[in-house]
């Protein structure tokens, strides 16, 4: 449901201050009867807190992605698995390798490419996700023979 602009609202306010019914205000206003309801409550109630967010709880509290956050800042720790397998997570679930790549993409912070003579390089690691990438592949293409044999057509250029 997409909300109503400031005027609209302020507009069923005025109409609700006069007194005037749900079902009237809604046509006046050309809004909906629960649109007015809603505004209607707004006005009842404004120091409600809005309704709690649905869906899957957070794996990883406010807290820890703070902490999360601060050990790659500081240096201590250059891959979200060295940050997994450190044990800092005493007592508390332990978040995955894609969550904490995650957290760590959300708050602004991108992979960096390693130097070929850094102590880090890609040759001490296989596939760290944050100090070295792997190059992909170029893109190998099949022969048409190979197509034809399949019985599919020749691509056309």
């Amino acid at each position: 449901m997409r909300p109503i602009s400031k005027q609209k609202q302020a507009e069923v306010i005025a109409l609700l201050e006069r007194g005037l019914s749900t079902r009237a205000i809604s046509q006046q206003a050309g809004v909906g009867l629960a649109t007015v309801s809603k505004v209607r409550q707004g006005l009842a109630h404004p120091e409600r807190v809005p309704p709690p967010k649905y869906g899957r709880p957070k794996a990883v509290s406010d807290r820890q992605t703070r902490r999360i956050v601060r050990m790659i800042e500081s240096g201590d720790y250059h891959t979200a698995t060295e940050i997994q397998r450190s044990g800092v997570f005493e007592g508390e679930r332990v978040p995955s390798g894609s969550t904490i790549r995650r957290l760590l993409r959300e708050a602004g912070l991108t992979h960096k490419r390693a130097a070929a003579d850094s102590a880090h390089g890609a040759s001490s690691r296989r596939g760290g996700h944050a100090l070295s990438p792997t190059p992909t592949a170029p893109a190998r293409r099949r022969s048409t023979r190979t197509l034809a044999s399949r019985g599919r057509k020749k691509p056309s250029k």
